[in-house]
């Protein structure tokens, strides 16, 4: 965990971008604050996408499975899929919000840098696709200069992405899971190919057949590998997508049977019951809450 005075830095450099609570994307492609004033009673819906969350102030959990997983100023978390999962702010006041950078993970070039930094192979170990490392004082001295860089254009065309390579290979030699991710699961690429096409087409009905096939593998070694690395069943996966784009519509204010239908459910009745079980509470009460706490629904979580 880097000092008080990086972590000061670099919350200094994040309040600039978020001056209240939300996901503010940054001037650079896949870079976001996310802000949080207070902590959470409960847990709710989020997807963490393949992103790296580095925290300056405040804590927040992930549950995956039976796991939580805690990040804060001192771990930085990882995840390598998208994945449908539920979290927590833990700690939050006014005084000091939880404050997150969020930089969008390019699968393309996390392997090409993980190639470069273990050259000569990796150290084995135990895999999960949502991970926290230690956080250094060389990851908040290299985001902190990208973060800097992105205040001036040249710099932000020049130094920024350079900034954001050192910022990987860092993250790599720090955590060899990332690396082990990138380069040595097959199982991972191809289930990420089928988590792709859930996303895309998840209002549509669920075809684990050809899920299976598009993977490259048999039925029973993909649902399988499917649960291992989502800790969620194919159905599972896309009834959370469906359900947390439910919330997103019904917060624009359309009403229940049409955001039933339009995220794929034939009857209003088992959409309600579905989502009843999922947030805890039917829709008419679970969004009359929400607005009347005046929180925030973010798809994309920090």
């Amino acid at each position: 965990m880097g000092s008080k005075t990086e972590l000061d830095g670099l919350a200094e450099m994040l309040f600039r971008y978020a001056p209240e609570d939300g996901n503010f994307p940054l001037p650079f492609p896949g870079a976001y604050v996310y802000r949080n004033s207070r902590s959470e009673s409960e847990v709710r819906p989020a997807l963490y996408e393949p992103a790296v969350c580095l925290v300056a102030q405040g804590a927040k959990a992930v549950f995956y499975g039976q796991e939580v997983v805690r990040y804060d100023p001192a771990h930085v978390l990882i995840s390598t899929l998208d994945l449908p999962l539920r979290a927590q702010v833990l700690e939050a006041s006014p005084k000091r919000p939880f404050l997150c950078l969020k930089l969008v993970l390019d699968p393309s070039d996390v392997t090409e840098l993980a190639a470069k930094v273990y050259p000569e192979g990796l150290p084995p170990g135990e895999d999960r696709p949502i991970f926290v490392g230690k956080t250094t004082p060389a990851l908040l001295d290299v985001a902190w200069r990208f973060l800097k860089a992105l205040e001036d254009p040249g710099e932000r065309k020049l130094l920024a992405p350079l900034y954001l390579r050192e910022f990987l290979i860092r993250l790599l030699r720090e955590s060899p899971t990332l690396a082990r991710l990138s380069l040595l699961d097959p199982q991972l690429r191809r289930i990420a190919r089928a988590i792709n096409h859930i996303r895309a087409h998840f209002r549509e009905p669920l075809d684990v057949r050809a899920l299976a096939q598009l993977a490259h593998m048999g039925e029973s070694a993909f649902y399988k590998h499917f649960r291992r690395l989502t800790s969620l069943t194919p159905l599972q996966y896309q009834k959370a997508l469906r359900l947390q784009e439910a919330r997103r519509l019904l917060l624009d204010g359309l009403s229940v049977t049409q955001v039933a239908q339009d995220v794929g459910y034939a009857s209003p009745s088992q959409f309600i019951r579905e989502y009843r079980r999922f947030f805890g509470a039917p829709p008419s009460k679970d969004t009359a809450r929400l607005r009347e706490k005046s929180e925030l629904f973010f798809p994309q979580a920090g």
